[in-house]
């Protein structure tokens, strides 16, 4: 790895700038830098009634290559597109001075989510007619583990 002092740093910083700025009429131009520096003719053609499609032609007349499509891509991109308007907000449903009075049926109560049990595996005793209510789940477990 080369190591470089402050001494170097700065006589490189001065060359740098003491160096002449480029002819402009010597640079080289892209495609879309073209199209900006002549904006102001463009301008005025349009200005005067020409057409995107006619300013494009008479480009090419020019022997310039360029479509019409990526003549306006270049313009928007050069002018900036214009910010969207903001949308106004939307007004909130206006509020009726007396509610609605809503009746509802009362749903049926839901069907009990029990397993239900076939007569084959239902036990039909007598004692089991006679049997008092189970008054908590310990008595209900237990009577159930003595039945089996």
């Amino acid at each position: 790895m080369e190591k470089y002092s402050k001494a170097f740093s700065r006589a490189l910083a001065e060359r740098m700038r003491a160096t002449p700025s480029p002819d402009p009429a010597t640079v080289d131009l892209t495609k879309q830098g073209l199209v900006a520096d002549v904006l102001p003719a463009i301008q005025e053609m349009q200005d005067r009634g020409f057409t995107i499609e006619q300013v494009a032609e008479i480009m090419r007349e020019g022997a310039f290559a360029i479509t019409t499509p990526t003549l306006k891509s270049y313009l928007q991109r050069i002018r900036g597109k214009k910010p969207k308007k903001p949308r106004a907000p939307m007004k909130p449903a206006p509020v009726p001075a007396t509610p609605p009075t809503v009746t509802r049926k009362q749903a049926p109560a839901p069907a009990s989510r029990a397993p239900e049990v076939s007569a084959v595996t239902r036990n039909t005793s007598a004692q089991d007619d006679k049997a008092e209510p189970k008054s908590t789940s310990t008595d209900f477990l237990n009577t159930d583990r003595k039945k089996l």
